[in-house]
Protein backbone atom coordinates (compact mmCIF):
# COMPACT_ATOMS: atom_id res chain seq x y z
CA UNK A 1 0.00 0.00 0.00
CA UNK A 2 1.37 3.42 -0.91
CA UNK A 3 1.82 6.31 1.54
CA UNK A 4 -1.08 8.21 -0.03
CA UNK A 5 -3.39 5.22 0.41
CA UNK A 6 -2.33 4.83 4.06
CA UNK A 7 -3.06 8.52 4.71
CA UNK A 8 -6.52 8.14 3.18
CA UNK A 9 -7.24 5.11 5.39
CA UNK A 10 -6.08 7.00 8.50
CA UNK A 11 -8.23 10.03 7.68
CA UNK A 12 -11.30 7.85 7.17
CA UNK A 13 -10.62 6.03 10.44
CA UNK A 14 -10.28 9.31 12.37
CA UNK A 15 -13.47 10.71 10.87
CA UNK A 16 -15.35 7.56 11.86
CA UNK A 17 -14.25 8.00 15.49
CA UNK A 18 -15.40 11.60 15.59
CA UNK A 19 -18.80 10.47 14.28
CA UNK A 20 -19.08 8.06 17.22
CA UNK A 21 -18.23 10.85 19.67
CA UNK A 22 -20.78 13.16 18.05
CA UNK A 23 -23.46 10.46 18.27
CA UNK A 24 -22.57 9.83 21.92
CA UNK A 25 -22.82 13.51 22.85
CA UNK A 26 -26.06 13.89 20.90
CA UNK A 27 -27.52 10.92 22.78
CA UNK A 28 -26.29 12.38 26.08
CA UNK A 29 -27.89 15.76 25.38
CA UNK A 30 -31.20 14.20 24.33
CA UNK A 31 -31.20 12.02 27.47
CA UNK A 32 -30.58 14.99 29.75
CA UNK A 33 -33.35 16.98 28.06
CA UNK A 34 -35.70 14.03 28.58
CA UNK A 35 -34.85 13.86 32.26
CA UNK A 36 -35.55 17.57 32.73
CA UNK A 37 -38.79 17.24 30.76
CA UNK A 38 -40.15 14.70 33.24
CA UNK A 39 -38.63 16.08 36.45
CA UNK A 40 -39.42 19.79 36.12
CA UNK A 41 -43.24 19.42 36.08
CA UNK A 42 -43.04 17.72 39.49
CA UNK A 43 -41.03 20.60 40.96
CA UNK A 44 -43.38 23.26 39.61
CA UNK A 45 -46.35 21.28 40.92
CA UNK A 46 -44.85 21.19 44.42
CA UNK A 47 -44.21 24.92 44.48
CA UNK A 48 -47.76 25.79 43.44
CA UNK A 49 -49.77 23.48 45.70
CA UNK A 50 -47.58 23.08 48.76
CA UNK A 51 -47.73 19.30 48.30
CA UNK A 52 -44.36 17.55 48.31
CA UNK A 53 -43.83 13.99 47.09
CA UNK A 54 -40.65 11.96 47.52
CA UNK A 55 -40.38 8.48 46.03
CA UNK A 56 -38.18 6.09 44.10
CA UNK A 57 -40.11 6.87 40.90
CA UNK A 58 -42.64 9.54 40.01
CA UNK A 59 -44.78 9.72 36.87
CA UNK A 60 -47.23 12.41 35.77
CA UNK A 61 -50.18 11.63 33.51
CA UNK A 62 -51.38 14.85 31.90
CA UNK A 63 -54.61 13.31 30.54
CA UNK A 64 -55.90 12.49 34.02
CA UNK A 65 -53.79 15.11 35.86
CA UNK A 66 -52.51 12.47 38.26
CA UNK A 67 -49.14 11.75 39.80
CA UNK A 68 -48.22 8.11 40.43
CA UNK A 69 -45.39 7.66 42.92
CA UNK A 70 -43.90 4.22 43.60
CA UNK A 71 -41.38 2.87 46.08
CA UNK A 72 -40.86 4.37 49.56
CA UNK A 73 -43.36 7.13 48.88
CA UNK A 74 -43.86 10.04 51.26
CA UNK A 75 -46.36 12.81 50.56
CA UNK A 76 -46.47 15.97 52.69
CA UNK A 77 -49.08 18.71 52.69
CA UNK A 78 -48.97 21.27 55.48
CA UNK A 79 -48.82 19.18 58.71
CA UNK A 80 -50.06 15.90 57.19
CA UNK A 81 -47.62 13.16 56.13
CA UNK A 82 -48.53 9.85 54.46
CA UNK A 83 -46.05 7.10 53.64
CA UNK A 84 -46.90 4.12 51.46
CA UNK A 85 -45.58 1.74 48.83
CA UNK A 86 -47.55 3.56 46.12
CA UNK A 87 -49.53 6.79 46.06
CA UNK A 88 -51.77 8.20 43.36
CA UNK A 89 -52.35 11.94 43.73
CA UNK A 90 -55.08 13.69 41.74
CA UNK A 91 -53.88 17.20 41.00
CA UNK A 92 -57.32 18.58 40.08
CA UNK A 93 -59.14 17.19 43.13
CA UNK A 94 -56.23 16.86 45.63
CA UNK A 95 -57.35 13.27 46.28
CA UNK A 96 -54.73 10.81 47.54
CA UNK A 97 -54.97 7.05 47.07
CA UNK A 98 -52.35 5.18 49.11
CA UNK A 99 -51.63 1.50 48.47
CA UNK A 100 -49.41 -1.13 50.05
CA UNK A 101 -47.95 -0.52 53.50
CA UNK A 102 -49.63 2.74 54.48
CA UNK A 103 -48.62 4.78 57.56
Amino acid sequence: MSKAARKAVCVIHVKRRSTHYAAFFLLLIVSLCGIFFFVLPAYSFAEESGTFITSDSLEYFSETKQYVAKGSVEIKQKDAVITADQIIYGEATSDVIAEGKVY
